[in-house]
């Protein structure tokens, strides 16, 4: 299948999913279950950094037309995006003198841990701030509990949905 088609198809399944299913899955008011990341995260890596940050900002901005407030989503996608090609290259040892894809399906839970939390983090201390207008230690407690949470829903798709076996 066209890598852009499987993107649109899995971009329309992560954003339906997070606005039906995960939005109502929070817990209390304390954590909240941002999974559609995992689309960014999930990307080709050899796309470039360009088309790759545009991709983050629409997707985002759909996002936050449904969900509300409008544009946090778009900057938190953005803040990971940008990150993400460094991070890569960071925990991934031979990936930036490399012209080959990193094969997503094929790491071990160990590398997924590694990739996906760091990332979940940026992005939850990128969202909540702009979301709630503040910051203070009360949201970095929020940021912190909905990593665990969104980190803990994003492995177990990766392993049930991603994983060769």
């Amino acid at each position: 299948m066209n890598p852009v088609i499987a993107a649109v198809l899995q971009a329309l399944a992560f954003g339906l999913a997070q606005v039906l299913l995960f939005r109502h899955l929070g817990l209390g008011g304390w954590a909240e279950a941002h999974v559609h990341v995992l689309f960014l995260l999930l990307l080709p890596s050899l796309w470039r950094p360009i088309p790759l940050l545009l991709i983050a900002f629409v997707y985002g901005l759909l996002l936050s037309v449904i969900d509300v407030p409008l544009g946090a989503h778009a900057v938190a996608a953005l803040n990971v995006m940008a990150a993400r090609g460094w991070w890569l290259t960071v925990i991934t040892p031979g990936l930036s003198t490399s012209r080959e894809a990193l094969e997503f399906d094929r790491q071990d839970i160990g590398w997924y841990l590694t990739y996906l939390f760091p990332l979940i983090g940026l992005y939850e201390l990128s969202y909540l701030p702009v979301a709630n207008l503040e910051f203070s230690f009360t949201l970095l407690g929020r940021a912190v509990l909905s990593t665990v949470y969104t980190g803990a829903l994003c492995l177990a798709i990766v392993i049930l949905l991603y994983r060769r076996r």
